[in-house]
């Protein structure tokens, strides 16, 4: 999606120079983590509303209901996005791991009210 957008390409690559810019020197409560993280919960927001436009959430769907279909009779296979971005092997600062889990909990909460007021 992002190599036919420019525009979310360039904003995708802002938001990542930004969120590397988390260093260790930057405290997870600095107004610049939430801000960022508000930042890139917009940016997602756009991203999935192209995707939708484009028709990709629906093979998306398909795609997800094979494999989920393929894990049948498996136990513990799932995990919530939260918890996995924790288990994630990236070596990334406190302000780093705050504004991604900041900004999945935004994502979160905007995809619900979007859909509430779609219902």
């Amino acid at each position: 999606m992002l190599a036919t957008h420019p525009d979310l390409r360039a904003e995708e690559d802002r938001l990542e120079a930004a969120e590397a810019a988390l260093d260790d020197g930057v405290e997870p409560d600095d107004p610049r983590v939430e801000e960022l993280a508000v930042q890139r919960c917009a940016h997602q927001m756009a991203l999935n509303q192209a995707i939708e436009a484009a028709g990709l959430d629906a093979a998306e769907e398909r795609i997800f209901e094979i494999y989920d279909a393929d894990l049948k009779g498996e136990e513990g296979t799932e995990m919530s996005a939260a918890t996995a971005i924790t288990k994630m092997p990236y070596d990334f600062s406190p302000a780093r791991m705050r504004c991604m889990e900041l900004a999945g909990r935004l994502f979160g909460e905007a995809l619900a009210d979007a859909h509430s007021a779609d219902s």
